[in-house]
């Protein structure tokens, strides 16, 4: 690590030697110059960050939404199943000294990063529960939310069979469209381990939660018996493997009718106690970057969800101590763009000169292309266009245009050409091109595609196909992934490419 002329100090001026630092988990991969820039940013003064994130994840309609709004002792009459992701489900305040609860009323409210007062002991955390979707067409956004420094928490539903099926869930190479409920479970903790696994072994942490107990049909010991063997079976799909150590000891069995359920107090001291064995508990930051991180949250607050780079920098010079040069506010934004905070792509050109203040802005963009039923009702001429998109994959330029038209609030339809940039980079969309006939140019087309809406199975001939007449076959691509687990994204991601490429 690069040593310090000028020692380290916090927002009050008591000195912190490095060994004191706990720095976020996704700067392990920094560069030498990189880490100096940040070392001498820290030697302006430091804040101590106490913030939690909850992720609900889960099978639809396994009671996720429900659960968050029993965490914040919230109403869950008339509470129907995420579509999509809903990033904000709310946002709770923590004495961490009595370990009780407040619910943050403002939607919009940023994650305080607070630090320690000088002779005072720090008394407040902050929870933001993000709520995610079990549809199988919104997988793909998932890698952007998943994140070493979040707690997870897997619902269940304790009345759903492990062997049902889940009809229009899954699809394979073959055309199958159904998996088991125990492979949906799988499938969720394998994502979880492969998109947030960090640097510290058995993190994150992933807890247990049974719903719907008080509607199992056993009565008594017997229904305690029969949930606990539920949790067992599932820990026994993963025993033996690394994930065995991430699935928290502790499970809960939560009733969906009683509102002062004695069981969400235990659950939420169980969140508190396992957040404080997280290794980014109390992270040091730079008071420079939580000084402009804070004035970009009421930015965000406001309802800016995209920035220009060029606003950002007239916004740095405003601000009490501001970042001073270029290279340590690029440093700023590469290290939220890993931590999940912000969307930036420091070398992609165009894109390079926007930052996303809020990721659930490009995800919501593109939930409101698969969710426009109401669009397909009001939009006769383009009707047509609307079901062949949902029934191919193939989104027409002019469609995206005319359904983002009607959210005007989310200022998504000025913003479709950067809203495209943006998904294409992340591969949940790929732009259709002609390749010119010597293989050397292409030429882009005004219609994408979307890997994750892709249904239909490759025909039998081409499954079948060896030596056709005039055909030549492609050496065949292999990837042995562990625990023989192929992510969504990471498929998806090779379709965009192949389909962006070839099609």
């Amino acid at each position: 690590m690069a040593t310090l002329a000028e020692p380290i100090r916090k927002i009050d001026g008591t000195p912190i030697e490095i060994g004191e630092l706990v720095m976020p988990d996704e700067f392990g991969n920094l560069d030498p110059g990189d880490m100096q820039l940040y070392l001498d940013m820290m030697k302006h003064g430091v804040v101590s960050s106490y913030n939690i994130r909850l992720m609900f994840v889960g099978l639809y309609g396994a009671g996720k939404t429900c659960t968050a709004r029993r965490i914040m002792r919230k109403d869950i009459a008339g509470t129907s199943s995420t579509d999509g992701i809903d990033v904000y489900i709310g946002k709770c305040k923590v004495d961490i000294r009595n370990q009780t609860w407040e619910t943050v009323d403002d939607p919009r409210k940023g994650e305080p990063f607070l630090e320690y007062n000088a002779g005072t002991q720090h008394k407040e955390a902050f929870v933001s529960l993000w709520d995610f979707a079990g549809q199988f067409v919104y997988y793909a956004t998932h890698q952007l939310f998943f994140s070493p420094r979040s707690i997870y928490l897997l619902v269940l539903n304790l009345e759903d069979d492990l062997d049902r099926s889940l009809e229009e869930w899954y699809l394979d190479l073959k055309g199958k469209t159904s998996i088991e409920v125990k492979g949906g479970v799988d499938f969720w903790l394998k994502s979880i381990f492969t998109y947030a696994r960090g640097i510290v072994p058995t993190f994150p942490k992933i807890i247990l939660v049974g719903t719907h107990f008080d509607q199992m049909q056993e009565s008594g010991d017997q229904r305690y018996k029969i949930a606990h063997g539920y949790f067992d079976k599932i820990r026994t799909i993963f025993q033996g493997t690394p994930l065995a150590y991430n699935i928290s000891k502790h499970e809960f069995l939560l009733s969906n009718t009683d509102p002062n359920d004695p069981k969400i107090d235990r659950l939420r001291d169980e969140i508190i106690c396992i957040a404080r064995e997280y290794p980014n508990w109390g992270e040091k930051m730079p008071a420079k970057w939580i000084e402009l991180q804070q004035n970009l949250e009421d930015i965000r607050r406001q309802g800016k969800s995209i920035m220009s780079l060029e606003h950002l920098r007239s916004i740095v010079q405003r601000v009490a101590s501001p970042i001073e040069d270029e290279e340590q506010l690029m440093l700023f934004l590469r290290a939220h763009h890993e931590m999940g905070t912000y969307i930036y792509f420091s070398e992609a050109d165009h894109l390079n000169k926007f930052i996303i203040l809020e990721p659930q802005w490009i995800v919501s963009a593109f939930r409101y292309l698969i969710g426009a039923i109401e669009f397909k009702a009001k939009y006769g001429p383009l009707q047509k266009q609307w079901v062949n998109f949902i029934e191919t994959g193939r989104l027409e330029y002019n469609l995206a245009e005319n359904i983002w038209r009607g959210d005007e609030e989310s200022h998504f339809f000025e913003n479709t050409d950067i809203i495209f940039l943006f998904l294409e980079k992340l591969d949940i969309i790929a732009r259709a091109s002609v390749i010119s006939d010597d293989g050397m140019s292409s030429t882009p087309l005004k219609y994408y595609y979307v890997p994750s809406l892709l249904k239909e199975a490759p025909q039998k001939e081409i499954m079948q196909a060896r030596n056709f007449s005039g055909c030549l076959n492609t050496p065949v691509l292999c990837f042995k992934f562990k625990e023989d687990f192929l992510p969504p994204a990471i498929f998806n991601r090779i379709i965009a490419i192949c389909l962006g490429k070839f099609c």
